[in-house]
């Protein structure tokens, strides 16, 4: 028997987190698009203008990955309980979960690093630096940890059977889209491109992960209390 409150605490921190998240993506995109990296005075400018809105959802990201930590020791609870046999694979999902938070958290501080740079009497020329630093951490260094952390989940509930089997499907899923997404640090660096280092290619190796998320936290509600 699996204890239902660990189930409720994977189940409602995971929500909570995709929730928060993907509210913060909305507030952030209020700004709008963002001008080519050729023309630094503009992209300050752009940072300038939407300094408000680029704090409000750095902030709102920061407090959801609060909630993906809780996530993540719930989830390692969870695999811990189907014996010490495959405990390992819960520390590893944990581990590996809090290398992608970090790596998160620092994209988002850069980004916002630039935009209250970008407020003050700055180089536009430092301002792009660090918004282009932002955006390549959150490709290929961040969407490879990602993919690490879906293939190592998805095995996990696969072989310890403690969340339904189509978390596991969507789990690796998710892996073979991220995979075909990581090349494109070979693309260049061009934000509003698609397939770049830094372009829009990422938003959908983003949108697998947080699918994956929703699924499995859903599917922690729903499960049975008992295997």
């Amino acid at each position: 028997m699996v204890d239902w409150s660990l189930r409720r605490w994977v189940g409602t921190t995971g929500l909570a987190f995709a929730v928060i998240q993907l509210v913060g993506f909305a507030i952030f995109f209020v700004a709008g698009v963002p001008p080519s990296l050729n023309d630094p005075a503009k992209l300050a400018a752009y940072l300038r203008n939407g300094a408000a809105i680029v704090t409000t959802s750095a902030l709102l990201f920061y407090l959801g990955y609060g909630f993906f930590f809780m996530f993540l020791a719930g989830l390692r609870g969870l695999i811990r309980t189907a014996g010490e046999a495959t405990e390992w694979l819960g520390t590893a999902i944990f581990g590996i979960g809090i290398a992608l938070a970090v790596e998160a958290i620092i994209s988002i501080g850069l980004i916002q690093v630039a935009a209250i740079d970008a407020a003050g009497k700055s180089d536009p020329t430092a301002v792009r630096v660090l918004y282009e630093a932002s955006a390549t951490l959150a490709g290929a260094p961040t969407t490879i940890t990602a993919l690490f952390f879906l293939a190592v989940a998805a095995y996990a509930i696969g072989r310890t059977g403690v969340l339904p089997r189509s978390v596991q499907l969507v789990g690796w899923i998710g892996v073979v889209v991220i995979a075909v997404t990581i090349p494109a640090a070979y693309g260049g660096n061009d934000p509003n491109g698609f397939y770049t280092a830094n372009g829009l290619v990422q938003i959908i190796a983003t949108v697998m992960y947080y699918v994956w998320l929703l699924v499995a936290s859903v599917a922690a509600l729903r499960t049975p209390r008992t295997r």
